[in-house]
């Protein structure tokens, strides 16, 4: 799967007739997608620890490739730390190895 990255996006407000004024005229907000370490960051919950357990646990990436600037990459572990838009991938990710153990609990039955 491709995953085309948005950096960011153009958003017209309609507040106060705006979308209707022209173009030079009108409000314009540059929205952007900040990545998992940006939003860690930015809390101040940001800490090399997010990365260390991140990168402790996720060994590789198949089948995700990222299109950013209008350059295709296979996906790699840090990319989904370092690339906006990929914050419900990385939190997915991270709910799973947290609830993972490595004693097959099973077997012990």
């Amino acid at each position: 799967m491709i995953y085309t990255i948005a950096k960011q996006k153009i958003f017209i407000p309609e507040f106060n007739g705006n979308k209707e004024a022209e173009k030079g005229d009108q409000i314009r907000i540059t929205i952007g997608f900040p990545s998992v370490s940006e939003v860690a960051e930015a809390s101040g919950e940001y800490d090399n620890q997010v990365v260390f357990s991140f990168l402790s646990h996720v060994k590789k990436v198949e089948g995700l490739q990222l299109e950013i600037d209008g350059k295709i990459k296979d996906a790699e572990p840090l990319d989904i730390i370092e690339t906006p838009g990929l914050i419900e991938l990385f939190m997915e990710i991270k709910d799973e190895y947290e609830k993972l153990t490595v004693i097959d609990k099973k077997k012990l039955k």
